[in-house]
């Protein structure tokens, strides 16, 4: 469910400003909104401190990277001024360090592009033979033509090669013996890049240069690696000091925008505007106690709904399915969470369709595994037990399909209860669709509810009518089709015939399309039958090469490559279909999207820093 919030307004003196706002931070169960005009705005002093503050955050970010992150922490005592200096000294140590093996990294890339030179001269240029080296691009290659026609003038051989260097470029050598002055003129007349090897090497043979490079490039890496290490060695052991610093400047950075946008200033005083969930007020009243403050709280009106920010309170076993909304978008303030409905429809669905209790167990291990790895509180955990209840739908499923790694179930004894995947398929295809008329009569009646709550009576009349309707053309379609008794088609034809003034009443003369397009989204539920069959089906394909094959291993190894891509296809495919009913096919009928989500302002402050 959504939780009940109250607009807050708060306010002071404007000499009361630092004191208020600690209190509020301090209280940490105000969401604070943004000013929209006259806002207090900073003094010059505390414009200065803010603009410091903010050239740390990428420095932050840059040794978080490097240290693979930092532990949690809670901001310190220090001036912002003591932040500053104590986190650029840091940096400058850090910075050193990772500029050196930048410098290290970049000198083994230029000793093996040198390296490749001077191998392909050695195959080139016969011993104690002048060469040239020049450097083009790739797309420059063409023009290599015109070096050829050069050396063919001349009478020498016009022997080239080519090998790459960095990027894009590759460097050529051309061998010149006596004629390797006039070369070097043509080449820069033509405009030719000429690459010279370092000065310790220019002088020595292309045998002694080799050997030079052969020796630094085998001692590099492992200064590299020392490096590498004694930089992450470093990060790591300022990581907490690190952590702490970077949480008190995020905390003051997070006061200073307050104060400069979301404060709005007046002659005298100050006003912060924002919003409180009911069951906080009394701590908020508390820390505001013995401040001079004016509080005002009152429940949101109607009109503003769409601006009240969202807090979703859900019991323990479906708090998980909230980060399927997380995936689409919080509902708005007042209308109905549907945090239940996918806690209720989506692992059934899962189960439905990937419904085997071989791969059920198998998909429990898999998130059981992930479950272990994860961290409390996080989206991995959310999504790590929201797909083991559904993995368990899935072996639930399976013992009524009575299937065990398909038709492995039969061989083992297992015996369908409820029907047989691969021969009831027209009593899965109604079942399917059942479900698909369940949940969309649903959603058009939570549309109603909706409707009423945010004060919209005639579209709420519009959903009420549109129920009825779809509900007489099932109960005409099932009397003519002899399901139901005769006297259901009058019925049927009644719910129409009351539905229809009040829908073309509502939206107008097309509205009573929109009951034929809900017919549409319950057929579209077809699509359960159909994704478990395709599992079922691929299934009994991996057993029938088990017993096919004639040699045994070759079987075995067939049957599991099968088994283990329908084990990723059927939880790749129920996850993907089963979240396109819900967000397409029901959330359509009622679903209204929020602006945002509550975020009290509280000590760290990391909601209120971008």
């Amino acid at each position: 469910m959504i939780a009940k919030v109250l607009r807050a307004e708060i306010t002071a003196k404007k000499a009361d400003f630092w004191p208020v706002l600690e209190a509020i931070k301090r209280g940490g169960v105000l969401h604070i909104e943004p000013a929209e005009e006259d806002m207090l705005g900073l003094s010059p002093e505390e414009a200065q401190e803010e603009r410091a503050l903010s050239a740390l955050l990428p420095l932050f970010r840059e040794m978080a990277r490097a240290a693979g992150g930092f532990p949690e922490a809670e901001p310190i005592g220090m001036s912002p001024e003591e932040i500053v200096r104590e986190t650029r000294e840091i940096y400058e140590d850090f910075k050193a360090q990772a500029e050196r093996l930048d410098e290290m990294r970049a000198g083994l890339r230029v000793m093996l592009d040198h390296k490749r030179v001077i191998s392909a001269a050695l195959r080139l240029a016969p011993k104690g033979e002048d060469y040239a080296v020049i450097t083009l691009s790739r797309d420059e290659l063409r023009h290599l033509s015109v070096v050829r026609d050069f050396l063919r003038e001349r009478g020498a051989e016009a022997r080239l090669e080519a090998t790459e260097i960095a990027g894009n470029r590759v460097a050529v050598i051309i061998p010149a013996g006596k004629i390797l002055p006039e070369l070097k003129e043509f080449l820069y007349k033509e405009g030719f890049n000429e690459l010279r090897l370092p000065e310790e090497l220019s002088s020595m043979s292309l045998e002694e240069a080799a050997q030079q490079l052969e020796r630094g490039i085998k001692d590099l890496p492992r200064k590299l690696e020392e490096a590498e290490s004694a930089l992450l060695g470093y990060t790591r052991e300022k990581a907490q000091r690190l952590s702490e610093l970077m949480a008190t400047a995020f905390d003051r950075l997070a006061c200073l925008r307050i104060k400069s946008e979301m404060a709005r200033a007046g002659r005298f005083t100050f006003t912060i505007n924002g919003w409180i969930l009911e069951k906080d007020k009394g701590m908020l009243l508390s820390a505001l106690k013995g401040l001079p403050v004016a509080i005002t709280l009152a429940p949101p009106d109607k009109k503003e709904f769409h601006r009240v920010p969202v807090k979703l309170v859900n019991p323990g076993f479906s708090r998980p399915f909230e980060a399927l909304l997380g995936i689409y978008q919080l509902p708005m303030y007042g209308s109905l969470d549907p945090t239940w409905s996918l806690w209720l429809f989506f692992p059934i669905y899962f189960g439905f369709m990937l419904g085997d209790v071989g791969y059920g167990i198998l998909a429990l291990v898999i998130f059981g595994f992930m479950r272990a790895l994860s961290k409390p509180r996080t989206v991995l955990r959310d999504f790590s037990n929201l797909f083991l209840w559904a993995s368990g739908w899935s072996v639930f499923f399976g013992v009524l399909y009575g299937e065990f790694f398909g038709t492995m179930g039969e061989a083992l004894g297992m015996k369908p209860i409820l029907l047989h995947r691969l021969h009831d398929i027209t009593h899965m295809l109604l079942l399917s669709v059942g479900f698909g008329v369940i949940q969309v009569l649903l959603g058009i009646f939570m549309g109603f509810i909706n409707n009423m709550r945010l004060g919209h009576p005639k579209h709420a009349i519009y959903e009420l009518g549109r129920f009825f309707g779809i509900i007489g053309i099932l109960t005409a379609i099932l009397s003519l089709a002899s399901l139901l008794p005769h006297p259901g088609l009058w019925l049927g034809l009644g719910l129409i015939g009351l539905s229809l003034p009040a829908v073309v009443w509502a939206e107008g003369f097309i509205a009573p399309l929109e009951m034929l397009s809900a017919i549409g989204n319950m057929m579209s539920f077809a699509r359960l039958m159909a994704i478990g069959l395709a599992s079922a089906i691929l299934a009994m394909i991996a057993n029938t090469f088990y017993s096919k094959i004639p040699i045994l291993i070759g079987g075995l190894l067939t049957a599991l490559l099968f088994h283990a891509l329908n084990t990723v296809l059927g939880i790749f495919d129920p996850t993907i279909q089963g979240l396109r009913l819900q967000f397409v096919e029901f959330f359509s009928k009622f679903y209204i999207t929020g602006t945002k989500t509550f975020k009290p302002f509280r000590i760290g402050g990391k909601d209120y820093v971008s």
